[in-house]
C-alpha cells in the first residue's frame, strides 16, 4: 500500500498543508496499517518552550535550562548583571557581582587578605572581577597566586622562563612547594645535567669525583678540570699559592684528566695519557718528583709507566699502572710502599706480586688493593689490624684479607681502618674502631672484617679519618663513627657506633671524606658537605663547623 501524504513534486503550499494538519512525524491508523507523515532530517519542535536551548519568540535566552541565578531566568529573561546568548556570562564592570565574580571595583563584598589565609596586607579586585592577592602579604602555595617570596604557583610562572634563568631552552615548570622547576629546561647551572661547555659555567653540575684530604677537598670535573677548596699551607690547592680557600679554586693547567686523590695535605691526578702528576706537601717525598721540596703547582712523577689510578695516604702516594701492578712513593716507616723495606722513596718503587690489580686506596700508614677477582690485599702497617689478615703484624709485602663473604666492588681506607662495599649492597671494615667507625655497633678493633649494621644496599662506601659513610640505592647517605665535629651530618655531635643517616642529603652519587670532614657529590645541587671547616674545607664560604650538610658554594 502507497503511503498516504505528500510525494515528491508536491508542492510547497500542498506540503504546508500537510504538516498544518498532522504534523511532521504524525501517524495515521489506515486500514489496520500504522502510516508515517514524515521526512529524512526533520523533526517536531514545540514552539516557545524555555529551557529547550532554542531562543523562541518572546525568549531573550534560552541556555538548556530553568534554573536561575545562572544568566538566564527559568523564564528564559536575561537576568540583571549578565550577557546571554546561547551561554551567559557575567558583565565585569557594571559594578554587579554575579555568578562566578569575586568582586567589582572597589566592592570586595568585605573579604580580606587575612578571611584568605594571609598575614594581612591589601586585597584588590582585577580586571577580571577575580581578587587580586598580590598586595597581600606572605603567601599561600597552590593558590595560583604568585605572594611572598614563591618563585612560581601552579602554572603561574611570572614572566619567568628557562632563558631569563639562563637556561638555553626547554620547558620551566613550577614545583608543589612555589619554586621553580627547571628539570624540562636545557643548559640550566644547578639542575644536576652537566650541558654542553657547563664543566666551566657550571662546574658544580659536572662533578665527576671527589676526594678529601686531613683539611682540604678537591673536586674532579667532567672534561678533566680541577677545582679544591679548604687548607692550603702547603699549597695542596695546586693555584700556586698558600692561601686557604672557603670556595672552591680551580688548578690552572689541568685537562683531560681521568682520575683524582688527595692525600693528608697533597694532592695528585692522573691525566688521559697516563701522567701522573702531585703536589703540596712533599716532606717524605710524597710527591714522587725526586724532592722532598713543597710544591704549590702540579710536578710530574719521574719514571713510571703509564697509570689508570692513583690512591693517596697520609704521607704516601701509589698508583695503578695500566698492566694491573702497583707503584707507590713516599713515606714507607712501615712497608706501606709494598716493595719489601721501610725506606722512604721519592721515586716510584713496584709493589711486590700484584698484577691484577682494579683499584687502591691508602690509610695513614697502610696500603691496600682491589683485584680483579673481587679479593683484597693489603700491605703496611697493622698495630690495628687494618690488614685484615688476621694478625696485628706489619707486613711490607701484600697479604690477603681474610673473611670477605663475597667479592669487593668498592674499596676504601680510613686513618687506621679499611672497608669495602660487597657485590651484594653489604659493607664490611676492619681495623681500628675506637670511635665506632666499623659500624657493627662496637668500639673493639677487629683483625678481619666485620660487617656493618643495617646497610644492604651501598652503592659506594667512604673513609675518613675514624668515621665512614655509605651511599645507598636510594640516594641517602648513612655514616657513622667519629663525630665531635658534626661530620656524620646528623645534626649532632655525638660518636655513633652504627649508621645515621645524614639529613638534608637525597640523590647523592659519590663522596669523600676528610680527617673531620665529609663531603657529597649530589644531583641537583653540586657538593655538601659537614663537619670541622677551620681552613674553609666545607667550601661554603665560611670558617663556621657544621653539624649537617651545607652546599659548597661555587
Amino acid at each position: 500500500m502507497p503511503l498516504l501524504g505528500p510525494s515528491v513534486g508536491t508542492s510547497w503550499a500542498e506540503r504546508s498543508m500537510w504538516r498544518n494538519r498532522f504534523g511532521w512525524g504524525t501517524s495515521l491508523l489506515l486500514g489496520g496499517a500504522v502510516v508515517f507523515f514524515g521526512a529524512t532530517g526533520c523533526s517536531k519542535h514545540d514552539k516557545g518552550v524555555c529551557g529547550d536551548r532554542v531562543k523562541d519568540t518572546g525568549e531573550q535566552c534560552d541556555d538548556g535550562n530553568q534554573d536561575p541565578k545562572d544568566g538566564c531566568s527559568e523564564a528564559c529573561q536575561v537576568e540583571q548583571g549578565w550577557e546571554c546568548d546561547h551561554d551567559c556570562h557575567p558583565i565585569c564592570g557594571d559594578g554587579l557581582i554575579v555568578g562566578p565574580e569575586e568582586c567589582e571595583g572597589t566592592d570586595l563584598r568585605g573579604v580580606t587578605c587575612k578571611m584568605l589565609g594571609y598575614p594581612g596586607g591589601t586585597l584588590d579586585c582585577g580586571s577580571d572581577c577575580r581578587y587580586e592577592r598580590h598586595g597581600c602579604e606572605g603567601s599561600i602555595c597552590g593558590d595560583g597566586i604568585i605572594n611572598g617570596d614563591e618563585e612560581c604557583d601552579s602554572s603561574d610562572l611570572g614572566s619567568a622562563s628557562c632563558e631569563s634563568l639562563g637556561g638555553q631552552g626547554g620547558t620551566l615548570g613550577c614545583n608543589t612547594d612555589c619554586t621553580f622547576d627547571e628539570s624540562g629546561c636545557e643548559g640550566m647551572c644547578g639542575d644536576g645535567v652537566c650541558d654542553s661547555g657547563e664543566a666551566q659555567t657550571c662546574p658544580k653540575d659536572c662533578v665527576e669525583t671527589l676526594a678529601a684530604g686531613q683539611a682540604h677537598t678537591c673536586a674532579f670535573i667532567r672534561g678533566g678540570t680541577i677545582w679544591c677548596w679548604g687548607d692550603n699551607t702547603y699549597g695542596q690547592l695546586g693555584d700556586g699559592s698558600t692561601n686557604d680557600s672557603t670556595e672552591p679554586v680551580e688548578v690552572p693547567g689541568m685537562s683531560s684528566v681521568t682520575a683524582l686523590a688527595a692525600g693528608a695535605s697533597h694532592t695528585c691526578v692522573v691525566y688521559q695519557n697516563g701522567l701522573v702528576t702531585c703536589w703540596g706537601w712533599n716532606l717524605y717525598g710524597q710527591l714522587g718528583d725526586g724532592s722532598t721540596t713543597d710544591s704549590t703547582q702540579p710536578a710530574q712523577i719521574q719514571g713510571m709507566t703509564p697509570s689508570s689510578g692513583v690512591c693517596a695516604g697520609d704521607e704516601h702516594t701509589c698508583a695503578l699502572l695500566r698492566d694491573g701492578s702497583v707503584s707507590c712513593w713516599g713515606w714507607n716507616q712501615f712497608g706501606q710502599l709494598g716493595d719489601g723495606t721501610t725506606t722512604d722513596k721519592h721515586h716510584p718503587v713496584k709493589v711486590q706480586g700484584l698484577t691484577t690489580v682494579s683499584a687502591l686506596a691508602a690509610g695513614q700508614r697502610h696500603t691496600c688493593a682491589l683485584l680483579k677477582d673481587g679479593s683484597v690485599r693489603c700491605w703496611g702497617g697493622n698495630d690495628y689490624g687494618q690488614l685484615g689478615n688476621g694478625t696485628n703484624s706489619e707486613s711490607h709485602q701484600p697479604t690477603e684479607v681474610q673473611g670477605l663473604p663475597s667479592s669487593a666492588v668498592v674499596l676504601t681506607a680510613g686513618a687506621t681502618y679499611t672497608c669495602v662495599a660487597l657485590d651484594d649492597g653489604s659493607v664490611w671494615c676492619w681495623g681500628g674502631n675506637a670511635a665506632g667507625q666499623l659500624g657493627d655497633g662496637s668500639t673493639t678493633d677487629s683483625r678481619v672484617p666485620v660487617q656493618v649494621s643495617s646497610i644492604t644496599s651501598a652503592t659506594t662506601v667512604g673513609a675518613g679519618g675514624s668515621h665512614t659513610c655509605a651511599v645507598v640505592d636510594d640516594g641517602s647517605v648513612w655514616c657513622w663513627g667519629q663525630n665531635d665535629s658534626g661530620q656524620l651530618g646528623d645534626g649532632t655531635t655525638g660518636e655513633k657506633h652504627e649508621p645515621v643517616q645524614v639529613l638534608g642529603v637525597s640523590s647523592a652519587v659519590g663522596l669523600a671524606l676528610g680527617t673531620l670532614h665529609s663531603c657529597m657529590s649530589v644531583k641537583g645541587v653540586g657538593v655538601m658537605c659537614c663537619g670541622v671547616n677551620e681552613h674553609g674545607q666545607l667550601g661554603d664560604g665560611s670558617t663556621v663547623m657544621r653539624h649537617q650538610a651545607v652546599p659548597v658554594v661555587w
